[in-house]
């Protein structure tokens, strides 16, 4: 007995397009989803579906079309955004189809569809045997609670065209963030992550676990823009990346939006902008005050903006005193990553490696040695490490310092002999050699306030 599928309006204007797209406004039932694929045979040309927010469709009238879109050779984008009746079948389908049924296209998004642990590795695997595929978003599927969730990141990152990635909303650990910068590293083609929302949590050593990520970025050759926004990212972490994008050419845009970095996070971007070996270009920084981005908002737009600025007003004074204070008595200095100073980093310091913020400030300190021509032993003081001997870092095939993950790393950072050379410096140490002469010594940097 044939079951008789009359077509509504909405999936015969779809059929004439030739294009399967839900308007905004319009609201498409099991019903228009099973006359579309009774439809999708008799059309020549066949670009788009995009049934984004159907979410009146169930599994089955979802799975019916896409078993239609087998074979679509000139299929380009297919998108089931917010479609949360997508299931099982539905999926199941997606993964048949990149086998072998949709040869051709270059875009799917199933942002919002909560994949099946059992389905998601499946999925992942024939993403990284597709060979037009360059973009790919499964942002809220679920891959933090998935226990293939490392898997599953290595192989979307060896998909051969993959260029874009959104894992966003998906609650990742630090082990996972850990072994996304590791494939990140390995990949030459991609250029565009978000990885927005990933985490609201912190490690046991204080950290936001997306520091770890962060940290792996400077072993990247190829992204040239990346989301972070809403990670929990302190000063600490713009700390990380700043070290990390310190010679990153192609990185140009960044979006770090609702972290609370405050004033001093704020400074590394700033300092990754004026920076020549850098490629950042520009950044997206609203609602990153210290509080955090839960206090900024009020019903009295004028009282919010008259506290920030009182705020900032404070948190000025405070650092500028503490900058002073850092500068005549280094000595009394004592910290991690939190006391670096990038004007003056001289003073004591009590590093534990198994942070990334820590590892991050060793690495500058070494870059300070290097540029100002200064011997590692020379400035490095009063060495006491946990695990035994310390041997200064050394840098890898990459041109970056690598320094130990573990222990606690206790030190005096002394610029005396950077700072006695620069005192007594001929006049015509800072200015530009003349043509065919040799460069200006290193200890002239006008760029670094302390030796001025």
């Amino acid at each position: 007995r044939a079951t008789v599928v009359v077509p509504t309006p909405i999936a015969l204007e779809m059929a004439r397009k030739g294009r399967i797209v839900a308007d905004a406004g319009e609201v498409i039932t099991d019903g228009d989803l099973r006359a579309i694929a009774e439809m999708v045979p008799q059309m020549d040309r066949l670009d788009i579906v995009d049934i984004t927010d159907s979410s009146l469709c169930g599994d089955e009238a979802i799975d019916c079309l896409l078993k239609a879109l087998f074979g679509k050779v000139t299929l380009k984008l297919l998108r089931l955004t917010g479609c949360r009746g997508t299931g099982r079948m539905s999926i199941g389908r997606i993964t048949s189809l990149l086998g072998d049924g949709l040869p051709t296209l270059k875009k799917l998004d199933l942002g919002g569809v909560r994949i099946a642990s059992s389905l998601l590795l499946p999925l992942c695997e024939a993403v990284e045997k597709h060979l037009t595929l360059r973009s790919l978003s499964i942002a809220d599927c679920g891959l933090g609670h998935d226990p293939s969730r490392v898997s599953c990141i290595s192989n979307l990152l060896r998909a051969p065209r993959l260029e874009d990635l959104d894992l966003s909303w998906n609650c990742l650990p630090k082990e996972t963030f850990e072994a996304l910068g590791a494939a990140v590293c390995e990949t030459e083609v991609l250029h565009t992550l978000c990885i927005s929302n990933c985490t609201g949590s912190r490690t046991e050593d204080g950290e936001a676990p997306i520091n770890s990520f962060l940290e792996c970025l400077s072993g990247d050759k190829s992204l040239t823009k990346l989301d972070i926004t809403s990670n929990t990212l302190d000063h600490l972490g713009a700390f990380v990346l700043e070290d990390a994008l310190a010679k990153h050419a192609k990185l140009e845009e960044l979006q770090i939006s609702n972290n609370p970095l405050g004033i001093i996070g704020m400074r590394s971007f700033l300092r990754l902008l004026c920076s020549e070996t850098s490629g950042l270009l520009r950044f997206a920084c609203e609602n990153c005050t210290s509080r955090g981005t839960g206090e900024c908002a009020s019903l009295d737009p004028d009282a919010s903006v008259e506290a920030d600025g009182e705020e900032q007003e404070e948190e000025d004074l405070n650092e500028e005193e503490g900058s002073r204070r850092r500068k005549t008595q280094p000595e009394q200095r004592v910290g991690g990553a939190e006391m670096f100073d990038a004007t003056f980093p001289a003073g004591r310091y009590k590093l534990s490696l198994r942070k990334a913020s820590d590892r991050a400030a060793l690495r500058l300190l070494y870059k300070t040695c290097e540029r100002f021509g200064i011997a590692a032993e020379k400035a490095f003081r009063e060495l006491e490490y946990s695990e035994g001997s310390y041997g200064h870092a050394q840098k890898d095939y990459l041109g970056i310092f690598s320094v130990p993950s573990g222990g606690i790393l206790n030190f005096v950072f002394s610029l005396d002999e950077a700072m006695s050379s620069a005192r007594f410096a001929p006049p015509s140490a800072g200015k530009a050699a003349p043509r065919g002469g040799q460069p200006p010594p290193a200890l002239a940097d006008p760029a670094v306030d302390f030796l001025s």
